[in-house]
């Protein structure tokens, strides 16, 4: 099946380039423009003659209904997109006491929320997919700022720091990167160097290293044709978690043996008001995990009372997944050493995207701090069970054995050598 890109900003310019590259290479292409519909024409006859399928939308990607609607028709041609060129932009030079609101708000729309709307659009189905690309095209400006050009810097300025957000949120689904140093102020030329932040993952450590080697050697291979040097500084890296069903049943039954926290009227209105202020289009939970079991599924959307509860105050029934969960941490490692198991609390709002805002307020209230106090009866309790029943912990090692055996043991991502970067340190 043909991949499907969307170049946004595509009459002319990098925009029509990048269209026609990647017509030459046999993608469904969707090109767009603003106002510029001759143009538009031009280079989806131009895609066209390159044997490729091209649909050719006037929308100002600025606009949130134009975005919609831009959507709408991609979804109805060719599907959810797998990858996305957010290129269309403006610029204004003057001064800024010169500039007045409408052409500001104008130029933040058409440089930076366009950027937002088409990533929040795009990024579901990419998700669904677990695969996709975004790229985002910014300045040198947006780092350094350009006299006369003020907003048109924060517009790009803006998107890079966008991108490496979004980067971090995305990480799961696969390489993803952040220019981090354009490598000067002067535009239109060579720069004297350039820093690129790689993050690589993957469900399993040793894929990982497979993918950070191919990015070496496109890394090294760019640094001879353009006769530059290169040098790599690895920063961190972490395995993915080996689940252990004794002990994680074991958790569970403890999990069942614990009081539910009882929450007051103010805690759930925060809760509440934290749920209000995120964007769904259904209630199904953010990082919904349930994907794996439809009865699973089933009994969440009871329970949570279709997702419309603000705390989740009930138990899941235990569900055991062979399948490897990426790390974040060091957990991921240390499951490879010893019998490992992980336990998940209501510690902040049911519709509360990880690593959100919603997210972190919560985790000074008393919301996070009842939460906690469970997790941590469970943990002690199933601790005292491993004293007590010691059958119950040798059949956790006898499993993690078993796996150790078929996985073939303990493999650290981290290279020898490797040195951590110094908080605050230029990498």
């Amino acid at each position: 099946m043909k991949k499907t890109v969307l170049v946004t900003g595509s009459s002319r310019g990098i925009g029509r380039a990048i269209a026609l590259k990647y017509a030459e290479h046999g993608y469904n292409v969707v090109i767009n423009c603003a106002r510029s519909t001759d143009r538009l024409e031009q280079v989806k006859k131009e895609a066209e003659a390159l044997g490729a399928a091209c649909l050719a939308v006037q929308a100002d990607v600025g606009i949130w209904e134009d975005c919609v609607r831009l959507f709408a028709q991609i979804q109805e041609h060719f599907g959810d997109l797998d990858i996305l060129v957010n290129n269309a932009g403006i610029s204004w030079i003057g001064l800024l006491q010169d500039m007045d609101v409408s052409q500001w708000n104008t130029l933040i729309a058409s440089n930076l929320s366009s950027v937002f709307h088409c990533c929040k659009l795009a990024v579901p189905g990419m998700v669904k997919k677990q695969s996709g690309r975004i790229v985002n095209i910014s300045s040198v400006w947006g780092v350094c700022g350009a006299s006369c050009e003020a907003a048109y810097s924060a517009s790009k300025g803006g998107v890079g720091a966008l991108t490496q957000a979004l980067a971090k949120e995305l990480a799961p689904s696969g390489i993803h990167y952040s220019i981090t140093d354009a490598g000067g102020d002067s535009p239109n030329v060579v720069q004297p160097r350039a820093q690129v932040l790689y993050m690589v993952r993957s469900i399993w450590a040793k894929e990982a290293l497979a993918l950070q080697e191919r990015v070496d050697r496109i890394a090294l291979a760019a640094s001879m044709m353009t006769d530059t040097t290169m040098e790599k500084k690895f920063i961190d890296g972490c395995s993915n978690t080996v689940p252990n069903k004794v002990l994680e049943k074991l958790l569970w039954e403890n999990f069942s043996q614990v009081e539910m926290p009882e929450y007051t009227e103010e805690e759930i209105a925060y809760a509440q008001a934290l749920c209000d202020s995120v964007e769904m289009k259904d209630n199904k939970l953010p990082g919904d995990f349930t994907e794996d079991s439809e009865e699973l599924y089933e009994f969440v959307d009871k329970a949570s009372e279709h997702g419309t509860k603000a705390i989740n105050d009930f138990l899941i029934p235990y569900f055991y997944s062979e399948h490897p969960r990426m790390g974040s941490t060091d957990v991921g490692d240390v499951s490879w050493l010893v019998p490992t198991a992980q336990i998940n609390t209501a510690t902040y709002p049911s519709k509360a995207p990880g690593h959100s805002w919603q997210n972190v307020s919560c985790g000074r209230t008393s919301i996070a701090h009842k939460a906690m106090l469970m997790a941590g009866k469970v943990l002690a309790a199933a601790a005292v069970d491993l004293m007590e029943k010691p059958e119950v912990l040798q059949a956790a090692r006898d499993e993690y054995e078993a796996k150790m055996k078929r996985y073939g043991g303990y493999f650290c991502p981290v290279p020898e050598g490797a040195v951590p970067v110094v908080p605050g340190e230029k990498m």
